[in-house]
């Protein structure tokens, strides 16, 4: 691809692995890539110590990056992708992955969740989406005749469908309802179910109509203790950029890791306006400088418990040059909007300390977050930006939040059937426990629902019948952010029967009957033990082992 240019043009770039082709990646790969990027660095607070600028995105699923700059997700204003239109059809570019194919809506059953009533061989299926799932839809398509399918929403959104299941062989992609209204209209206009369409090669460009807003993978904030988190945004949404030369060196993606790497461009293009700028002033620069995006398609800020100080905004950042308000050497006035004005001769310094109320008609039994923006507007120079500066608060008592989701039967212990299928492990006074050899994948799971973020969450295996703590299950607790059943997305815990000991080693349990006992401290709680500070609790059912 030419004329496209990357934040930073010219910047430098060490490039340093750490995820597997499969999975996540794990803390001490993470701080290794670290630590050669810069030797004296053992961690991202380090690295900030040290003068390096760190960025981190705030994740997609909930995780927290307290260290570093973190990043939330702005939809972009446009997107590059390849496209269908109908001949003859003014402005039916729709945007998707030359060739002339016919699309086909099938009359019987608009959703294609049964069997089609007669062949649609060498065509493509119109189908819309509800009813069953894609791979479901892709399958039936397939079984009659057809070499691909588009999905277009039930809702008034665009659509990315995900077929995990490889048995369908046919291609498949998704629309708006809008489009797929659109191409049935035109169907109705010509009075009949099939019409041709055209794949273009080349790549079009289309305006994103939620541009600047913040998507819904984008993660909450605020931070475990109420932290303003995320720090502020960038485009993440359709973003084109690299990807692996085998899979075409160039794709469309979304993500707030796609967002991260803008924020760190600009903080490269701040240091190289200003190379003496005290590093830890440059979040501040770029957060003052920020633009709050707007909730949906409203005239109101989002909460800045999504965005932080919003849309970072370098060129302001850069051209402003001000972290602190600066005055000239006459004096001046600043007036806050209630009417108080404060005073400064030349060459005089004052803080401002603003106390902000919560909102009256909320709640007092529930816990709601509030925040907004501070802004300083320039009135003797309106050539200078304006500044502004986020700000949040909890209503209600943070100490006594929730912090583990215990509705609809959550958490859940899961175990294996002889057959493979994963059920709940439950109490019965009539039944023995289930009993696994915890090898070959015969290990139980636990599935948490998280309320609210934590900076370490421990799961204890304790003695059934002793009622004795005999370690700790081995997994990753540290910074673990909310999960959200909306999208199916819970906190998953794996056990196989082993612990870490007192001495900090892993060992195997001998034949036994063990239940784990999860601990999530609350806010401010400086303890993580069964005997230790503010926390809740939740113990499993007894689980037998039997190597």
């Amino acid at each position: 691809m030419s004329n496209f240019y990357g934040v930073a043009p010219e910047a430098t770039l060490g490039t340093y692995r750490v995820f597997p082709c499969v999975g996540s990646s794990k803390d001490d790969v993470i701080i290794a890539a670290l630590e050669q990027a810069t030797p004296l660095a053992k961690a991202a607070g380090k690295l900030a110590e040290l003068g390096i600028v760190v960025v981190a995105a705030i994740g997609n699923d909930g995780e927290q990056g307290l260290a570093a700059i973190s990043v939330a997700s702005f939809e972009g204003a446009g997107y590059l992708a390849k496209y269908f239109e109908i001949p003859g059809i003014l402005d039916s570019r729709i945007g998707v992955e030359e060739n002339l194919l016919t699309l086909t809506a099938p009359e019987h059953d608009p959703e294609g969740c049964t069997p089609y009533p007669s062949s649609i061989k060498g065509n493509i299926a119109l189908i819309k989406r509800g009813n069953c799932t894609f791979v479901a839809k892709a399958k039936l398509a397939q079984d009659a005749g057809a070499i691909g399918c588009i999905f277009y929403n039930n809702i008034d959104e665009g659509l990315n469908p995900k077929v995990y299941d490889l048995s369908p062989h046919v291609f498949s992609h998704g629309i708006s309802m809008k489009q797929g209204q659109f191409i049935l209209d035109q169907l109705r206009a010509i009075g009949a179910m099939s019409v041709q369409i055209v794949y273009r090669e080349k790549k079009g460009v289309f305006k994103n109509k939620r541009a600047n807003q913040i998507p819904a993978f984008s993660s909450w904030g605020l931070g475990p203790e109420l932290e303003m988190k995320p720090d502020m945004g960038a485009p993440g949404g359709y973003i084109y950029s690299t990807v692996p030369f085998d899979k075409g060196s160039y794709a469309t993606m979304s993500g707030t890791s796609m967002a991260t790497p803008f924020v760190a461009g600009s903080a490269a293009l701040l240091l190289e306006a200003e190379p003496t700028i005290d590093r830890s002033d440059v979040l501040g620069r770029l957060q003052m400088y920020a633009k709050p995006g707007l909730y949906k398609d409203s005239n109101t800020s989002d909460t800045a418990a999504r965005q932080g100080a919003g849309m970072i905004n370098i060129f302001d950042a850069i051209k402003g040059k001000a972290l602190k308000i600066v005055y000239n050497n006459t004096g001046a006035d600043l007036v806050l909007d209630n009417g108080d004005t404060i005073h400064l001769e030349a060459g005089e310094a004052c803080s401002v300390t603003l106390r902000f109320k919560a909102p009256q008609d909320l709640n007092p039994e529930s816990h709601w977050i509030y925040s907004g923006y501070v802004n300083i507007e320039p009135t003797l120079d309106t050539s200078r930006p304006v500044l502004q500066v986020p700000y949040a608060g909890m209503h209600g008592s943070y100490s006594t939040i929730d912090i583990l989701d215990l509705q609809e039967g959550f958490p859940i212990l899961l175990g294996p059937t002889p057959d493979g299928r994963l059920t709940p492990i439950l109490n019965r006074a009539d039944q023995l426990p289930r009993t696994y050899s915890m090898i070959n994948n015969k290990f139980v799971t636990l599935v948490l629902k998280i309320s609210n973020p934590m900076r370490h969450l421990r799961i204890y295996i304790m003695d059934a019948k002793k009622k004795q703590v005999v370690g700790l299950a081995p997994f990753d607790g540290e910074f673990i952010g909310r999960t959200d059943s909306v999208r199916a997305k819970f906190f998953i815990v794996p056990w196989s029967g082993r612990v870490i000991d007192a001495d900090g080693n892993i060992r195997t349990l001998p034949d036994r009957d063990y239940s784990m006992v999860v601990v999530a401290p609350k806010p401010f709680s400086t303890s993580h033990s069964l005997s230790g500070g503010p926390h809740e609790s939740w113990m499993s059912p007894v689980v037998r082992i039997k190597h």
